[in-house]
Parts: C-alpha cells; sequence; structure tokens
C-alpha cells in the first residue's frame, strides 16, 4: 500500500459552490478563507503521531512553519490559503517549501 507523503488543507467560503466550481474546473469560484492559527494548530495535533502511533510534537521554525520532531513539515501559505503537511523527503521535492 502506497504510503502518504503530503496532505492539503483549504477552508472553503462557500462549501457548495466550492464544490461545483470544482467540478467545473472553475478556478474564480473557488473561493477560499483564512485558515486561523487557532485551527491551524488543531490540525497539526491531528497529526501528531508516526504510523506506530508514537506521539511527535511540532514546533515553529519561522513565520507559518512547523517541523514535527521526526523531520515532517507544514507550511501555512498565506496568499495561497492553504496548509500543506509534508514529509520530509516530499518537502524536498515540493517547490517553495
Amino acid at each position: 500500500m502506497p504510503k502518504v507523503t503530503h496532505l492539503v488543507y483549504m477552508r472553503a467560503a462557500n462549501s457548495i459552490q466550492f464544490a461545483k466550481a470544482y467540478k467545473e474546473r472553475d478556478r474564480e469560484k473557488m473561493v477560499l478563507v483564512k485558515i486561523e492559527v487557532k485551527e491551524i494548530k488543531k490540525l497539526l495535533s491531528r497529526h501528531a503521531a508516526d504510523s506506530t502511533g508514537a506521539k511527535l510534537i511540532w514546533t515553529s521554525i519561522g513565520d507559518n512553519h512547523w517541523q514535527r520532531s521526526d523531520g515532517s513539515l507544514a507550511k501555512y501559505e498565506v496568499e495561497k490559503k492553504i496548509l500543506m503537511i509534508a514529509t520530509e523527503k516530499q518537502a524536498k521535492k515540493i517547490v517553495g517549501f
């Protein structure tokens, strides 16, 4: 079974309109809103364990960047309004991470 290498979180302004725009590939109507820091921390806490269930810790490594104790990285892109979480290996392959 393939392993998950990265996840992307985003918050739609209107989930029904977003889903319709997504199906139609209409980027202009795919409106996103900011994910607040409190919510980002909650999302990161969901990913605070490795595949064996061992607890891991997220540490801030700069503005809108976090690193997990196993090397995984998270980045919130303010302009794009997306939170990306990636394994250490995958993050090296993603431009701008």
